[in-house]
């Protein structure tokens, strides 16, 4: 490929052979898109970032302990814990189970 004077060719091991004139260089290509990234703008970095869509199903548990130090003792504390698992996970492991997942809309 040629850029004004810049000519880029595939190189093996996932690398790019760079030359302009007779000046050569080997970069790799996750470094050339670092640069890329680097050097982008957010509207270019939006456009070039892989965005994959996924169903998510929300599991909100709360968990009740019960303190024996560091605070008034018999005190309890509960922590509110959320977890986002993709849809497909959680109906492959009710395939496995047996059950069926109802998904919500």
């Amino acid at each position: 490929m040629q850029i004004g004077e810049l000519t880029i060719e595939p190189a093996k091991d996932g690398k790019l052979t760079m030359s302009i004139g007779k000046t050569k260089a080997e970069v790799e290509y996750k470094e050339l898109w670092g640069a890329v990234w680097y050097l982008g703008n957010h509207e270019f970095r939006d456009e070039i970032l892989p965005i994959q869509k996924k169903e998510m199903m929300v599991f909100a548990r709360v968990h009740t302990m019960e303190a024996t130090k560091d605070i008034k003792k018999g005190e309890r504390i509960q922590v509110h814990c959320e977890i986002n698992i993709p849809q497909t996970v959680v109906e492959a492991i009710a395939e496995k189970e047996g059950a069926k997942v109802i998904a919500p809309r």
